[in-house]
């Protein structure tokens, strides 16, 4: 552990601002994701958008966190759901891949521009 600040502080105080919102934003998919299938059976093939939307915010909180095993995570991810989006076919797209991947794209570049900072024991 790299300081005794709690855990939910350090996601809050330590990124620049905008890591939190992010974090927001993932953690409003993923209700929204929830809400939207809130009638269909939890081990339906359509909830797997939503495992999707959990693996994302789950792994952007310690991205907050400066931690970069998280960052390349989220790096793998998204480049793994950028080649279902191209390999699979159009049906299948919105079963096996998250909603808004340009989005995730985006916050990936957020993460490669910062990426030098991560690991480091320095804020920001």
């Amino acid at each position: 552990m790299e300081s005794s600040t709690p855990f939910l502080i350090r996601i809050i105080t330590k990124p620049p601002m905008f890591f939190p919102f992010v974090a927001l934003f993932h953690l409003f998919m993923l209700s929204y994701g929830i809400w939207m299938y809130r009638d269909w059976p939890v081990f339906s093939i359509d909830w797997l958008s939503n495992a999707w939307l959990l693996t994302y915010f789950i792994v952007w909180i310690f991205v907050c966190d400066f931690q970069r095993w998280a960052a390349n995570i989220y790096l793998a991810l998204t480049v793994f759901n950028i080649l279902l989006y191209y390999l699979l076919p159009s049906y299948n797209r919105v079963l096996f891949t998250p909603p808004f991947l340009p989005v995730y794209i985006l916050f990936s570049f957020l993460l490669l521009w910062f990426y030098r900072k991560f690991g480091s024991h320095k804020t920001v």
